[in-house]
């Protein structure tokens, strides 16, 4: 770990996004404590997980992981001169947002549980989205929060990761996604101006990715979905310039930089990091079948 930089607990229960996630705290000089859903994992046997921990206990009440869940977070904390706790996924980062006034977790910034919740049912996203006069396809309600129906939008895969700290943008970075393997970072005024209005809108702090698709033939985005966490691409963003699980460690900095954004161009992973990404996925869909374990 490189001399001063911060002692960060790394919580997951996605395998491929907590691996990225270490990854990028790796190659930023640091040595994360992981302590993962799955007892054993290929980012295990990796230079960027050397110390990995699996979290016996983990348990979900509903919907949401147990808070019973933290003691083990506790004892880490206490024991491990902890900097920072991060969470890699959704679970994690709702864990974390309801633990903002435990002085014990020193936790990243994460969205308020509320915000989380409130985007965690998709009708509400299109509402909020109708009410910021933000694009979206034509949506229906079916009753269900989880089940809108939405109009096809022709064109290709668009994706806006993003970090705020209340309610101001701080790094944002946009790309497509055409082609497997590899994604085409450029700068888009239209869409760094649906991100900022929408971080202003509801104060947020933290990690988000939105999922978007661009009709080339009508020049129209529409915002299908957002991810309060770290997007998939994160790896792909890291190359492009924005190490954003460094940014999120030292946000106090990010602020004083203006908006960073990311390096226009195409980017493909390295045979390396693109086997782990496939080998976390592969031994954590093994498990779960061999097992029969679910969370």
């Amino acid at each position: 770990m490189r001399r001063g930089y911060p002692s960060v607990l790394l919580l997951g229960v996605v395998p491929s996004l907590t691996w990225a996630v270490a990854r990028c705290l790796r190659c930023a000089g640091g040595a994360p404590l992981v302590l993962g859903w799955h007892p054993w994992s290929p980012m295990q046997w990796t230079r960027d997980c050397r110390r990995y921990l699996p979290w016996v206990g983990l348990s979900r009440a509903g919907q949401q992981l147990d808070k019973v869940s933290l003691w083990r977070v506790r004892d880490l904390c206490r024991g491990g001169r902890i900097d920072a706790v991060m969470g890699s996924d959704y679970d994690t980062s709702l864990l974390l947002a309801d633990t903002e006034r435990l002085a014990d977790i020193p936790a990243c910034a994460v969205p308020s549980a509320s915000t989380i919740a409130t985007f965690g049912n998709r009708w509400n996203l299109v509402r909020l989205l109708e009410e910021l006069d933000l694009p979206h396809p034509s949506s229906h309600w079916s009753g269900d929060a989880q089940a809108v129906q939405q109009a096809f939008v022709p064109g290709w895969d668009v994706g806006a990761s993003f970090l705020a700290r209340s309610g101001r943008l701080l790094a944002y970075s946009v790309f497509q996604h055409r082609r497997h393997g590899e994604r085409v970072f450029y700068d888009s005024p239209r869409v760094r101006d649906y991100v900022e209005r929408f971080v202003a809108a509801t104060g947020y702090s933290g990690m988000g990715h939105l999922d978007l698709r661009y009709d080339p033939d009508a020049d129209r985005y529409a915002i299908l979905k957002l991810n309060p966490r770290f997007g998939a691409a994160l790896l792909y963003a890291r190359r492009a310039g924005l190490n954003y699980p460094d940014l999120l460690l030292r946000m106090g900095a990010a602020l004083r930089d203006g908006v960073l954004t990311a390096r226009s161009g195409t980017v493909r992973l390295p045979w390396y990091e693109e086997t782990m990404m496939l080998a976390t996925r592969w031994a954590a869909s093994a498990y779960e079948r061999a097992s029969g374990a679910r969370l």
